[in-house]
């Protein structure tokens, strides 16, 4: 596990949400600063990686804070993730562009779901949804390829 805090390498705040554009901002200043050398810079591209995927981020938060994402995955679930993966595999291409931004759509309401209960310290349910957030993740970057 590393323990670099990528935010704070960033400067940008420690959160489960962050602002994308200036995310985009402190990386290119980073990458354009001449005081920069070649191993921060490639620091900095595998950090920006990490914090512009919500799923990569997220885990790297709760790895700096100390929260276990470790938890059981039901089958139902997992079955469920799997028939939805054929469906898109099926589908048209006009189809599986909708289908895959309303699944980018769902993975962005998700983190912010999660970011809420985070801060009411409901973790069991934060576990849960970070589950279905890295399935739809997965089911994304497959088709990004």
């Amino acid at each position: 596990m590393n323990h670099t805090n990528y935010f704070e390498f960033f400067n940008i705040s420690t959160s489960i949400i962050i602002d994308i554009d200036e995310l985009e901002e402190k990386y290119i200043a980073k990458q354009n600063d001449s005081n920069t050398n070649d191993d921060e810079k490639n620091h900095a591209n595998q950090y920006y990686k990490i914090l512009r995927n919500d799923v990569q981020r997220f885990e790297h938060f709760c790895d700096i804070n100390k929260i276990n994402l470790n938890t059981e995955v039901n089958q139902n679930f997992l079955f469920r993730f799997y028939e939805l993966n054929e469906e898109i595999e099926e589908m048209d291409s006009d189809k599986q562009k909708s289908k895959l931004k309303e699944l980018k759509n769902k993975l962005k309401t998700i983190f912010i779901q999660i970011s809420d209960l985070h801060s009411q310290n409901e973790i069991n349910k934060v576990l849960e949804l970070y589950v279905e957030a890295k399935y739809i993740n997965r089911i994304l970057e497959n088709y990004r390829k």
